[in-house]
């Protein structure tokens, strides 16, 4: 009964044993990892890189004196961080050996006191590594440039050497400006590293202009060199080429100095290229432009006195044939003016037909003059095609006034001659209309017929008269024939519409005799049908003899008319 009880004493003191080493490990294990954080942390803010940072600031310092009078701020606070840091040391390492010796409750005690210092400190570290960047960060911007700068460099380069064979040409240029690029990115380190940062700040901007330079080379070389040894060689050749052909056909182009000129922009080209194997790209390109622009201009000149010397030979040619049709019409023009001068009682033209023809051959002399120098090949023919025109105005000008007395006697006989054709005309139809009324023997005949006829008569005696006269008076003459048409051609109308309504009564009046003695109306109509025909009332005798045929028979007039038709 004893030994059962001491068993469960011994095993409840054997397990209070155990327990209590258990507490006291995991006790330990949790001071353990608070004490590793504490250092995690201590390490974390002593790896800021102040000592770095001061240092960089004390170079700066020497070159900047802004800068120098904020060193002894920062060695301060730089060393009550050193002295924080040291001392924090001192306590983690107490702690721990605190923790070896199982003094749990004194390392809380120093891990409490290392928090703490760190919480003081940390602050401060942060302040100064804030404060010291600020100060440094024209170091830093100018390293973020020169660093982009590098990686431009390094792609412009692999697009040099790429397209090595298109550059060929600038390869010594291009090669030492790479040199010189990369010289300057090594001062660019020497100025930085002795915080010299305005010095470094112009090799960044020379080093921004090379390699700007450098880009223009790579793009606008192969394009240049294809301008100058391609386009503007083909071009001289082109200008050439035409130069000799227009000279073979007989183009004066002595004026334009075509061979000096090609030379001229042969030698320019020549210094182009000299220069942009030195790297002289703008001036290269705006030149090489210019003798595209003169060669333009060249083959341009060339066609111009090409096409002025076709225009001449044509020109000429016509302008030759013109003037002496102009001088053969003059003499044309003045027999005629001679054989009807007294007929129009024209006044003296003579003085002004001969200035015409006077004006006519000195103009045929000078287009004779310019056609001798022309073969004389010393005058540009564009200035030749001028005077030409000038010589085909002066033709023009001439000819108007030549044509404007010609046509006054042109139509002049022009009107004489009509004039005489309807007279002869109207004396036909005079003719015709008198013996119409005689062949159809009308019974009776208004008097304004034969008032008419006599004025008709008259009308054509005064043509006759005026056309007797000299001078003769056109106008006069124009005006009694409008008049004498119009009022024959009227007197012509008039008859056959007399004749016509004559032969349309006498037709009714015999259709009307048959129904004569069967309709005593039928008899009584007649009669005054036929009493108003005898007396020249065609008009109302045909209306009485309708009325009475339409009613014996309605619609047998049409009939008897389309019969007789």
């Amino acid at each position: 009964m004893q030994q059962p009880q001491q068993a469960i004493i011994l095993g409840a003191g054997l397990g209070a044993i155990i327990l209590s080493i258990a507490i006291h490990s995991l006790k330990k294990k949790h001071t353990k990892k608070l004490l590793e954080e504490l250092d995690v942390r201590y390490n974390e803010l002593r790896s800021t890189p102040l000592s770095f940072k001061l240092q960089k600031t004390m170079a700066l310092a020497k070159a900047n004196a802004e800068v120098a009078t904020l060193v002894p701020k920062c060695k301060e606070q730089y060393d009550i961080v050193q002295d924080a840091f040291s001392n924090i040391a001192s306590s983690l390492a107490e702690a721990d050996d605190l923790i070896y010796m199982h003094k749990r409750k004194k390392a809380m005690e120093k891990i409490a006191e290392v928090e703490e210092k760190l919480a003081d400190i940390a602050p401060t570290v942060n302040e100064l590594s804030d404060f010291m960047d600020q100060v440094l960060e024209k170091e830093s911007m100018q390293r973020a440039d020169i660093t982009k700068l590098k990686e431009l460099y390094r792609n412009l380069r692999s697009i040099y050497i790429e397209h090595s064979g298109e550059l060929s040409f600038v390869s010594a240029h291009m090669d030492e400006e790479c040199k010189q690029i990369e010289e300057l990115f090594t001062r660019f380190e020497e100025y930085i590293f002795a915080s010299e940062f305005d010095s470094s700040k112009e090799i960044t901007a020379q080093i921004t202009e090379r390699l700007a330079h450098f880009k223009s080379m790579i793009e606008n070389v192969p394009s240049i060199l294809e301008t100058a040894q391609g386009k503007i060689k083909s071009m001289c050749g082109d200008v050439s080429s035409l130069y000799l052909q227009a000279r073979e056909v007989g183009v004066v182009l002595n004026h334009l100095e075509i061979p000096k000129n090609l030379d001229l922009v042969r030698d320019i080209m020549a210094q182009d290229l000299a220069k942009l194997k030195n790297g002289e790209l703008e001036d290269c390109d705006h030149s090489l432009q210019e003798c595209i622009t003169r060669l333009n201009q060249l083959s341009q000149q060339i066609e111009r006195e090409a096409k002025a010397y076709e225009s001449f030979i044509s020109i000429s040619d016509q302008l030759r044939k013109d003037i002496d049709k102009k001088l053969e019409y003059m003499v044309e023009f003045k027999a005629m003016y001679e054989r009807n001068r007294e007929r129009f009682g024209y006044e003296d033209w003579t003085i002004f037909l001969n200035d015409k023809t006077a004006q006519l051959n000195a103009l045929k002399g000078r287009v004779e003059a310019l056609i001798k120098e022309h073969q004389m090949k010393q005058t540009p023919y564009s200035s030749l095609v001028l005077t030409l025109k000038e010589y085909e105005e002066t033709l023009t000008i001439i000819g108007k006034e030549i044509t404007a007395l010609s046509d006054k006697l042109k139509n002049a006989c022009r009107d004489e001659h009509r004039a005489i054709e309807q007279l002869h005309k109207l004396q036909l139809i005079m003719h015709e209309v008198n013996v119409k009324i005689r062949k159809e023997r009308l019974p009776s005949i208004a008097d304004s017929f034969d008032t008419a006829m006599k004025e008709g008569y008259h009308e054509l005696a005064e043509i006759e008269r005026l056309l007797e006269q000299v001078p003769l008076n056109i106008e006069r003459l124009n005006a009694h024939l409008n008049i004498a048409i119009e009022h024959i051609y009227k007197l012509y109308n008039n008859v056959n519409n007399l004749v016509g309504s004559a032969a349309m009564v006498e037709n009714a009046l015999v259709y009307g005799n048959k129904y004569r003695s069967t309709y005593p109306d039928v008899d009584s109509e007649l009669t005054r049908a036929e009493l108003c025909f005898r007396n020249g009332e065609y008009t109302q005798a045909l209306t009485i003899a309708i009325q009475m045929i339409e009613k014996i028979h309605p619609g047998s007039y049409e009939r008897l008319i389309r019969s007789q038709g």
